[in-house]
């Protein structure tokens, strides 16, 4: 039988969101190298989407202005707005875990309107979430953390400074 030597625990930098009023929440990693690049793609994805829309809805109204009956139009736009919308909730999901739209907006396919209020909502919790992760690199990688460029003399008097004031117990493990 083995003996457990010692263990330890990596950050995952899981952060849970709340959607919704259910208490639901979404969760994202701050390690996920992807996750911001992925999000402002989303949000560019999204613009060009938009303006694709609008260019329809111009060109829509020039092919349909002597339509008497205009019912297989109304359909043609109901139809692109579906399609778009759909794959937005797609894309949605791809960059914020499965099942997110459907927290976040219920049982339909949302239209422009929501889907802009959750933007609005979720992007500054993106931007904290940047410069949390920021944060957390300039630290890991600080001079005094990692010792660079400090003699022998001023790592031992760090060590006891920090020890004297009860930043580090069991030896000298930091907690």
């Amino acid at each position: 039988m083995s003996k457990m030597y010692d263990n330890f625990n990596v950050d995952d930098g899981i952060r849970r969101i709340g959607v919704n009023t259910a208490g639901d929440y979404i969760e994202l990693s701050l390690t996920d190298v992807t996750l911001f690049e992925r999000f402002t793609g989303l949000l560019d994805w999204f613009e060009t989407k938009q303006e694709e829309l609008n260019r329809f809805g111009a060109d829509f109204k020039a092919r349909h202005a002597d339509d008497i009956d205009n019912t297989k139009a109304v359909v043609e736009v109901i139809h692109k707005r579906t399609e778009l919308f759909t794959e937005c909730c797609k894309k949605i999901d791809e960059v914020f875990g499965e099942g997110c739209c459907k927290k976040v907006f219920g049982n339909i396919i949302p239209d422009e309107l929501p889907i802009m209020d959750f933007f609005e909502q979720v992007t500054p919790i993106m931007q904290r979430m940047a410069m949390e992760r920021g944060e957390k690199i300039k630290t890991k990688y600080s001079r005094n953390r990692k010792g660079k460029q400090r003699s022998k003399d001023e790592l031992i008097a760090d060590f006891k400074a920090r020890n004297a004031a009860g930043e580090l117990t069991d030896g000298g493990t930091e907690v």
